[in-house]
């Protein structure tokens, strides 16, 4: 995709909202941190594989539910070494977003998009000149694909083992 200019990337979950729930994660001295440590986590993980390593972060951490004692949301805009830009966000907060790890990266000549909710899916953007046909969408189970013998017929999803396995 060329040079890359930009890096998204959220991890949005919804059940952190109800005050009843008693879990390990929102206690401190357990957790170390709460949607930064337990989420945020992975997408900076991610973000320094694809792009590379982070130069400067400016962030804001919001804690909503009173006397939790941990973040509930974390969102930060970010410079990379290479001279990317990015933001990464991190909640436990959106409701109607059960698992939804999604990253999109904008390069010079094209650009890549994926949200773990839609596992089987790449969204691929090649600048060759047509900008209104937009993503093509690939799917990560057909028949070409260099893994096609262990997973399911064209079309079926594959769940997120198979996805670590192959990783």
């Amino acid at each position: 995709i060329g040079e890359i200019r930009h890096f998204r990337g959220r991890y949005l979950q919804d059940w952190g909202d109800d005050p009843r729930l008693d879990t390990w994660r929102f206690d401190a001295a357990a957790a170390g941190s709460g949607a930064l440590g337990d989420l945020g986590a992975h997408v900076i993980d991610l973000a320094r594989f694809l792009v590379g390593e982070i130069s400067t972060v400016s962030a804001l951490v919001q804690t909503f539910l009173p006397g939790r004692e941990v973040d509930d949301a974390i969102e930060a805009a970010v410079a990379f070494e290479n001279g990317a830009v990015g933001t990464i966000e991190a909640t436990r907060f959106a409701l109607g977003r059960r698992n939804a790890f999604q990253w999109e990266i904008n390069g010079s000549k094209g650009s890549l998009a994926f949200d773990m909710e839609n596992l089987n899916e790449l969204h691929v953007f090649r600048a060759d000149g047509d900008r209104a046909r937009g993503f093509k969408k690939v799917l990560v189970s057909e028949a070409d694909h260099p893994f096609w013998e262990f997973w399911w017929p064209p079309g079926h999803i594959i769940g997120y083992e198979h996805g670590v396995v192959h990783a």
